[in-house]
């Protein structure tokens, strides 16, 4: 029994990188080499895969196989793990060359039968094998790499991707394995290549529901890139990237109606999204309606979380200052004078007055009355400076 370092380990360290994670594969390993594995108290885990995890590390120790397919989808597989299948054969079913490359952990020789070296050099993505044709996920999982990578994709594997997509398998897909891959994607370098990489392949239906013109996805892609730069900057989280996403989609969409999508969004990703928007549209007006303010903060109920407050700040100042750039900075300090005059309200002796004097219903009317005329003289004395 061999042990093996491989896949996007292998692929960190030739780049140097320091890996996330370390995965492993076992090569000629016996009934018995595995009994002992157990003993030592490694675990199985998954029921379709062959894979233990190392108790000292928690790594993945997988056994080599080979995958044959026997229906669609990218679930489709017969599972082969049997001690006579070689190094060779398992790497073979990887999708990319440049993640099909092994190390030896004994020696450090390093195993690369497909040139994923090479590959790296020329800083390109290229399929390991015709077995890539057999699962349609791999399409995402290519535009994720671009994203993680910034390389180009193989002219061949772009080839096949069409093929994939000529089959419909795509469309059968489960929409949570693409919304892993988005939320992968969100996370690398270049996340904004993913997005431009589905509209190269024309997928972006896929997962959204939207109407653009050609000459539009230009500049889709231009007002992402840019945006999404500056968000890795300030290190943000993927719920703020892709309210980024959804809003400059949004942006471009000649649809009547908003943009909708065909993957399972979570919810605090579509409130930051939809709360996005809604502030975008309300501040990008000639006149700020006072009223239009006070639901959003209701809606955003600035009051009990304030630091979810400061996370879609932090994004309404990226987007404001790439959109909206010559009005951007009277508009920052109209919202953030409103939000602070806000939160002081209900430190105020006004508001312990109002409490005081009325119960239910009338006290939040009288509540609403008073912020509103907050309000209401915070936009007229920006309205005369400005």
């Amino acid at each position: 029994m061999k042990r093996y370092l491989v896949g996007g380990a292998v692929r960190d360290i030739l780049m140097g990188k320091v890996p996330s994670d370390y995965d492993y594969v076992l090569v000629g390993a016996t009934p018995q080499d595995i009994q002992n594995l157990t003993n030592t108290g490694y675990k199985w885990v998954g029921k379709d895969f062959p894979v233990l995890i190392e108790p000292a590390t928690n790594n993945e120790v997988a056994l080599a196989r080979i995958e044959r397919k026997m229906g669609s989808g990218h679930c489709g597989f017969d599972i082969i793990a049997t001690p006579d299948v070689t190094l060779e054969q398992d790497l073979s079913r990887r999708d990319l060359t440049i993640n099909a490359i092994a190390q030896d952990v004994e020696t450090k020789e390093i195993i690369d039968p497909y040139n994923g070296q090479q590959d790296l050099q020329h800083r390109v993505l290229r399929h390991v094998s015709e077995s890539f044709y057999e699962d349609p996920l791999r399409v995402f999982r290519v535009a994720r790499f671009r994203a993680k990578l910034g390389f180009i994709i193989h002219k061949d594997t772009l080839c096949l991707i069409e093929k994939i997509k000529q089959t419909g398998e795509i469309l059968n897909l489960p929409s949570e394995r693409i919304w892993i891959e988005i939320c992968k994607s969100l996370e690398t370098s270049y996340p904004w290549l993913f997005f431009e990489t589905l509209f190269e392949l024309d997928l972006m239906s896929v997962i959204a529901n939207f109407t653009i013109e050609d000459n539009n996805i230009s500049i889709f892609n231009t007002l992402l890139k840019s945006t999404l730069d500056i968000a890795n900057e300030y290190n943000c989280n993927i719920v703020q990237k892709w309210a980024i996403f959804v809003m400059i989609l949004n942006l471009v969409n000649q649809s009547t109606s908003n943009v909708s999508f065909n993957v399972p969004v979570p919810t605090k990703f579509a409130k930051v999204s939809n709360i996005l928007i809604t502030m975008v549209n309300i501040m990008s007006r000639s006149e700020i309606d006072e009223l239009d303010m006070y639901n959003l903060f209701i809606r955003m109920d600035i009051r009990h979380h304030s630091e979810s407050i400061d996370e879609l700040l932090v994004v309404y100042k990226i987007t404001g200052q790439t959109l909206y750039h010559q009005n951007f900075q009277t508009q920052w300090r109209i919202i953030k004078t409103l939000i602070s005059e806000y939160m002081n309200f209900f430190l105020s002796q006004q508001y312990n007055d109002i409490q005081l004097k009325y119960t239910g219903v009338e006290m939040g009317n009288q509540v609403k009355k008073s912020i509103l005329e907050i309000f209401k003289q915070q936009i007229l004395i920006f309205d005369v400076n400005h």
